[in-house]
């Protein structure tokens, strides 16, 4: 008889309310999962438009060193005005 009470624990258990809140929450994962919608496909996102963007900072950084090296001007000054003239050719490189 032990076939019989098991499958009366069974039963009982898939009337149990915890056992629908498992399997409804299993099946939306498994929806969400099918359809790239899950935290971490968000959270990929993000990640890859923050990298895309230092990447371009980066890109135009490395661009202004090689224009300075190219025409031999210097990447700073010797005192706060010059600083300020080569800050504003820096700052117009760049946009």
């Amino acid at each position: 008889m032990i076939g019989g009470h098991l499958s009366h624990l069974l039963k009982c258990h898939e009337r149990n309310k915890n056992h629908y809140i498992n399997i409804t929450k299993w099946i939306e994962l498994k929806n969400r999962l099918s359809s790239s919608q899950t935290i971490d496909e968000e959270f990929l996102a993000v990640f890859d438009k923050e990298k895309r963007h230092w990447r371009g900072v980066l890109t135009r950084i490395i661009a202004v060193i090689k224009y300075l090296t190219k025409h031999s001007l210097a990447s700073r000054g010797k005192s706060e005005e010059t600083f300020l003239d080569l800050k504003k050719c820096f700052m117009n490189l760049i946009h």
